[in-house]
């Protein structure tokens, strides 16, 4: 009542010198500033119809990420490390970009390749990029969602030094210190080993197929020297697709990184586990499963030895789906750090995110997919 008052007091003093469209603008104005029930405030104060007053409101964007905003939101100066992000937009047409802490652009390239996966700075100062080949569909309909097909190296300057092309290469892969490249690719698993295979949306496989996952270790000039395979190595009983995942990919790994002794993580999406395996052998030694995680990616090793997890949350057993950051230590298994939202289901990316250790300790959580971080 108080609003509606007050707006009535005010409109009588201006209406003598406002004409129609400046009565219409000035009421549109004013409901907004009122804010709930302002719109019926200005109506009854100025005698104009609520569809009037309406229709001179700005209009509102639909779309989300406009209203929200994209780019640098929020900078801590006193926490953040002095450093660079380096990120690809995931819709772009191979645009790659190095930004500073004012989110200012610092280089780009740019690559005759759509994002495909994820990618680095190599320590010569190169990037090492994962990118999209021709569009491929023998495998499963949405398989183009995070289909790679090509790995290449690129100095500064954008040229090409060194690519390689593979069909089935899917997410992400890595460089050795051996100079040579893991990479996470696909194969059909085994007919006898598919009614193993537990979870996931009943009669969706690809025509009664399902893919596994593969790990390929390659050499400089693209000779494979090193396969891991998940079905050799992982108990299906134990790695149970998720009931709203479809049965075409098991497990589906999302990341692949290699730890300071020579052994590789591997972080498995639908199943909601993290995997450390020896380089050797291909034997599972360490691991951390949907009691801890949900639908997680981008594990890779800290200095003191801890892996630092973006856990996206989706279908999270435990409570209602929402994102963090963990830092989990390696012999215990245990949270020693995680970074959430307030209230925590604010942040919750279901398929991608990417996040960043520094020497402080504090993570850079960029809100744009990166081709630097997980899908």
């Amino acid at each position: 009542m108080r609003d509606y008052t007050a707006l009535t007091e005010k409109f009588k003093m201006l209406s003598p010198v406002l004409n129609e469209h400046a009565r219409r603008l000035w009421a549109a104005t004013e409901a907004l500033a009122v804010g709930r029930g302002g719109i019926s405030a200005a109506a009854r104060a100025t005698g104009l119809s609520r569809p009037t007053i309406y229709a001179q409101a700005p209009s509102i964007d639909q779309n989300t990420i406009r209203r929200r905003g994209t780019g640098l939101r929020v900078l801590d100066r006193d926490r953040a490390f002095p450093g660079y992000t380096l990120f690809a937009p995931l819709t772009g047409q191979g645009e790659v970009y190095l930004i500073d802490l004012e989110g200012q652009v610092m280089h780009q390239w740019t690559l005759p390749y759509r994002p495909g996966g994820h990618g680095h700075l190599l320590p010569n100062g190169n990037l090492f990029y994962g990118g999209k080949g021709p569009e491929d569909q023998r495998f499963f309909p949405v398989w183009s969602n995070y289909r790679g097909g090509v790995l290449v190296e690129v100095d500064p300057q954008g040229t090409i030094l060194w690519e390689h092309c593979c069909p089935d290469h899917h997410h992400d892969a890595c460089h050795l210190r051996n100079g040579y490249v893991v990479l996470l690719g696909l194969e059909k698993l085994p007919p006898a080993f598919v009614p193993h295979i537990r979870g996931g949306i009943p009669g969706s496989e690809a025509h009664g197929d399902i893919y596994g996952d593969v790990v390929r270790e390659i050499t400089p000039d693209g000779t494979e020297v090193w396969t891991w395979r998940a079905h050799e190595h992982l108990d299906p009983a134990l790695e149970v697709l998720h009931p709203q995942d479809p049965r075409h990919h098991w497990p589906m790994a999302n990341t692949v990184s290699a730890l300071v002794d020579g052994s590789l993580v591997l972080s498995f999406r639908n199943v909601s586990t993290v995997v450390i395996i020896d380089h050797t052998t291909g034997d599972v030694t360490w691991r951390l499963g949907h009691d801890v995680l949900a639908q997680q990616h981008a594990p890779y090793e800290l200095p003191n030895g801890h892996l630092l997890i973006f856990d996206n949350g989706a279908y999270r057993r435990q409570a209602w789906p929402y994102s963090r950051v963990i830092e989990v230590h390696r012999q215990t298994q245990e949270i020693v750090w995680e970074y959430v939202d307030t209230p925590p289901r604010i942040s919750s990316a279901r398929i991608s995110r990417t996040h960043s250790g520094y020497p402080t300790g504090t993570p850079s959580l960029p809100r744009v997919p990166s081709v630097a971080s997980s899908r």
